[in-house]
């Protein structure tokens, strides 16, 4: 029996496949040991070579001292009298897609480590965002992440991501809404956007002397009108107050850090609010379109 042994490089490889072709030899056996044997799987199947890969515990189960030599014509005995049964192997372009599919698998097992990792960090410094956030890893999350990380400490200040967010959701809150005068029901926060001539902010103020702590702080916003020229209310009623104080606090810096008057930065809200509310609803409303366009044409 002729035998030759060659290295793992690529060139070696391709040497060890002109060997066999001009040996003569048509089909292969060669166990699946970790992944040192795709190379060389891929090598010898393009060549047209039948390759049998076979799964080690189905060959070895000998007692002695065994070479490689001797395992490799043992196993070339075993596959000549048939005695080896040869794994499954997909196409190569399925391989392809799981391969990635299992890199991706990997990849967000990692981060889900990661995240864990955060949330015994947080917990361990007593930083209980579990319980005020739902995700650690969303934009809220992420914007209180890296504001600890910027060496900011003050457990009240908020982001103007985390602000908006919170009046966007109070005001959504206020919805179905109907005028007391006309009994126009407005049914959503876009609806009320797209008929009335002014937007209220969930941050209350007091517009004559410009200060962010009212009187009042749960009582009115601010107004807009209907259609029939009625005025509509939006208050910040049923609002936590520890929320509101810190939304006053948030706006109070930022009016200074910014150079901006309480209105001008109410302003910019409501345009952020809006901007959102409409480029939600108009996305929403496109991929229920093309759902329905799905549907007909199937």
């Amino acid at each position: 029996m002729n035998f030759d042994g060659f290295d793992t490089f690529t060139d070696d490889l391709l040497k060890l496949r002109d060997w066999l072709v001009q040996c003569g030899v048509r089909t292969v056996a060669m166990e699946s040991t970790g992944v040192y044997w795709i190379p060389l799987f891929q090598i010898l199947e393009a060549a047209g070579l039948e390759v049998c890969l076979v799964n080690a515990r189905h060959c070895k189960n000998l007692p002695g001292r065994k070479t490689d030599i001797q395992d490799c014509q043992w196993l070339q005995y075993l596959h000549a009298v048939g005695l080896l049964r040869g794994s499954f192997r997909p196409l190569e372009h399925v391989c392809a897609v799981r391969t990635i599919l299992r890199h991706r698998n990997r990849l967000v097992r990692c981060a889900a480590d990661q995240v864990r990792l955060m949330h015994k960090a947080l917990t361990q410094m007593n930083v209980q965002l579990q319980h005020v956030i739902s995700d650690l890893v969303g934009v809220t999350g992420e914007a209180i992440v890296q504001a600890i990380l910027a060496g900011e400490r003050d457990p009240l200040k908020l982001t103007e991501a985390e602000v908006i967010k919170i009046m966007r959701e109070h005001l959504e809150g206020l919805f179905p809404k109907v005028c007391l005068v006309c009994h126009q029901r407005y049914a959503t926060l876009r609806e009320y956007l797209q008929t009335t001539k002014h937007l209220g902010s969930a941050i209350p103020y007091d517009a004559e002397s410009d200060d962010w702590t009212p009187l009042k702080p749960l009582g009115t916003v601010t107004y807009a009108n209907c259609s029939c020229g009625s005025t509509l209310m939006l208050t910040s009623e049923g609002m936590a107050l520890p929320r509101l104080w810190s939304l006053l606090s948030w706006a109070r810096t930022e009016t200074q850090k910014r150079g901006m008057t309480p209105r001008e930065l109410l302003n910019y809200l409501r345009e952020e609010i809006c901007k959102q509310v409409l480029a939600a609803t108009d996305q929403a409303s496109k991929q229920n379109g093309e759902n329905g366009m799905r549907d007909k044409d199937a």
